[in-house]
């Protein structure tokens, strides 16, 4: 994911570009990088796009890598987790556009692949296969909505932007403590219709990767199936602070107000196994996960023993939590 790797020749008459949203080049350690990748075509109705969005969560994105340049105060925050756990792509029914002469244009936000740790000037590239074209027929008669990109009969065509050159500055004095304020500030208040300001709020504090935000990220994270919490499930992965996440998670089991729902003890039991494992071989991720049951089951054991000190709400869930732990394996 890092350090660009040899690509095959793509066409001349399709191209992707990585720009920076806004002509935006220069951002602080710790803030969202805004990028996108645009997508044209010279022959008009020859190549498709999926408009899926480019994202990268806690499970496998579609169809993009991104890489940096140095290496060196950059890291990949989720490789061991798609490396320890099991997980399907984040996909559908694609959404498509026809590509010609007017870019295509897809958001994404560049820390999701590239975490920085270090001050200093990188060089980013993409490598996309999400253009997929028709040949010398060019797309049948009917609607191309009419029919899952995935049944179609058309060729991956594979891609690379060019190179976008950023620079990362640390932040100023108590710039991160403001962001981690108002993000803390989101989470804790009413939901909005929609929900997109918390999962931008969660997005926050996973991007912040300080200490206090890992903390945050534990003590806020009790709205299953939510925009937000999947922000800071991958939070959790990302963070270099994840033994701290861990003892967090652990208090928060033995906590007689904090509700324990499914999802978070899966986190905490995957989050313990790549510590104590490391992640899955490449071969032999059978036997691994028979080596990671011994872990599994602890976490098992801390909620039954946390249960006759809960009380309301949160013992009703963590008693429902058991029980379907009880009921067989859940990885």
């Amino acid at each position: 994911m890092l350090s660009v790797p040899l690509w095959g020749q793509s066409p001349a008459d399709v191209t992707v570009t990585l720009a920076a949203k806004v002509g935006r080049t220069q951002f602080r350690l710790g803030e969202a990088v805004k990028m996108e990748l645009r997508f044209q075509s010279s022959a008009p109705g020859k190549y498709l796009v999926s408009t899926w969005p480019p994202m990268r969560m806690t499970r496998f994105a579609n169809y993009d890598r991104v890489f940096v340049e140095p290496e060196y105060g950059a890291v990949d925050p989720l490789s061991d987790m798609y490396e320890t756990r099991t997980g399907e792509a984040l996909r559908g029914n694609d959404p498509v556009a026809s590509l010609g002469a007017t870019p295509v244009v897809m958001g994404l936000f560049l820390n999701e692949w590239i975490s920085f740790r270090r001050p200093g000037r990188y060089q980013i590239t993409a490598d996309t296969m999400r253009v997929y074209g028709w040949g010398a027929n060019g797309p049948p008669a009917w609607s191309i909505e009419q029919l899952p990109l995935r049944s179609w009969p058309t060729k991956q065509v594979p891609l690379r932007s060019n190179a976008l050159t950023i620079d990362l500055v640390a932040p100023e004095a108590g710039w991160a403590e403001d962001r981690l304020k108002e993000a803390v500030a989101v989470l804790e208040g009413p939901d909005s219709p929609d929900g997109t300001s918390a999962e931008n709020a969660a997005r926050v504090l996973r991007f912040l990767e300080t200490p206090e935000a890992a903390h945050a990220m534990v003590r806020l994270s009790v709205k299953p199936d939510s925009p937000e919490q999947a922000q800071l499930d991958a939070g959790f992965w990302g963070s270099p602070y994840r033994n701290e996440i861990i003892t967090d998670m652990e208090q928060a089991i033995a906590a007689a107000d904090f509700p324990v729902r499914d999802y978070f003890i899966v986190q905490l039991e995957y989050l313990r196994a790549a510590v104590k494992l490391g992640p899955a071989p490449p071969e032999g991720r059978l036997a691994y996960l028979q080596q990671a049951r011994s872990v599994f089951s602890e976490g098992e054991s801390m909620l039954r023993q946390a249960i006759p000190n809960k009380r309301g709400e949160a013992l009703t869930v963590s008693r429902e939590t058991l029980g379907w732990l009880e009921r067989g394996p859940h990885f």
